[in-house]
């Protein structure tokens, strides 16, 4: 499990403390809706997804350790990395272009019909999390 979690850790925290320095407690950064505000705001909720996705290869890692009695770990690992990664990227090319197009205002910092985009997919995850914990247990 050791294995997995250095994968996922190390930028997640740094991002969202400097997000919130930046753009929240400077009105006139909100206000601006600068290009490099928006890359942020898409950068941190990358970010965000990217954990919920991590959650989720945690759970298939798991299953798969007490499922099967050989285990090629390494072509695991690769293929739950590139689910860990590439997952949120998927879901994050139909949040950011409906942004531009529809909402691009406040440095996309209000909530919008553009949160369903990551409303469903974060939903999803957690049901199939919930059902790997059912699994394990």
């Amino acid at each position: 499990m050791r294995a997995i979690q250095s994968y996922r850790e190390k930028p997640n925290k740094f991002i969202l403390i400097n997000r919130s320095y930046l753009v929240v407690l400077d009105q006139a950064v909100y206000q601006d809706n600068g290009g490099w505000c928006r890359i942020l705001h898409t950068l941190t909720t990358y970010l965000l997804l990217s954990t919920y996705c991590w959650m989720l290869c945690e759970a298939v890692f798991l299953i798969m350790i007490l499922v099967k009695t050989v285990l090629e770990e390494e072509m695991l690992l690769r293929r739950l990395s590139l689910m860990g990664w590439g997952a949120p990227i998927l879901i994050m090319i139909p949040y950011v272009t409906y942004r531009l197009e529809y909402e691009d205002t406040d440095c996309w910092m209000q909530r919008g019909d553009s949160d369903t985009f990551l409303y469903i997919p974060v939903l999803i995850i957690i049901l199939l999390n919930s059902i790997t914990l059912g699994m394990v247990v």
